[in-house]
């Protein structure tokens, strides 16, 4: 701002030089405010940046820290303890004995020097059937001798043969629901009144 000395009138235009009314030669007029010089204002931005960038790196060593206390935190397994495989037997030739069940292969129950009866009532029980044959078998030869007509007599039709000389063998035969034959040989005079009986001398399976 200009002022004139003379008539005392201000001019804002600073581009005038000399007043208007008298022609006087205007003069600057002090101004304070003007003197100020105005500061720059402070750019803040990089503080919010650096907060920004504290808050991740934080953020990041708390996640850290977490797992880190989990590892260690966490109960260690049990170590699984290996089974131990069963050693071979020494006999590498020896073949596992089948065991059959009673529904398809029945077992053979020890008869061995029983009287037959008893040993018949074993193989039933064990699930044996009696291969019993037409009663005109009952009438043959081989069935007449020996002990024949005694076992024929007491309903025992599995008879197959029977010897009337030497150790009185005879022969019965009884079947399981595989189709597998059974023969039974006794030895021994059978007495009708059952005074002494024979016995099983020999048990074999023999293919139908």
């Amino acid at each position: 701002m200009k002022r004139c000395p003379a008539c005392g009138r201000s001019y804002a235009d600073d581009t005038l030089s000399f007043c208007l009314e008298d022609g006087a030669q205007l003069t600057r007029v002090y101004d304070p405010e003007a003197t100020v010089v105005a500061q720059p204002r402070k750019d803040n931005s990089h503080r919010v940046y650096q907060v920004i960038i504290l808050l991740l790196l934080l953020t990041g060593v708390g996640i850290g820290l977490y797992f880190a206390f989990n590892k260690y935190s966490q109960p260690a397994e049990a170590p699984t303890v290996a089974q131990a495989s069963p050693e071979p037997s020494q006999n590498s030739n020896a073949k596992p004995s089948p065991s059959p069940t009673r529904n398809d292969q029945p077992a053979i129950p020890k008869i061995y020097g029983k009287t037959y009866g008893v040993a018949r009532k074993l193989l039933i029980q064990e699930g044996w059937l009696p291969n019993k044959h037409e009663p005109y078998h009952g009438q043959e030869p081989e069935v007449q001798s020996g002990n024949g007509p005694i076992f024929w007599k007491r309903g025992y039709w599995e008879l197959e043969t029977c010897s009337g000389t030497g150790l009185a063998h005879c022969l019965f035969q009884f079947i399981d629901p595989t189709g597998r034959l059974l023969e039974v040989v006794t030895e021994g005079e059978e007495d009708e009144a059952g005074t002494y009986h024979a016995r099983v001398s020999r048990v074999y399976l023999k293919k139908k």
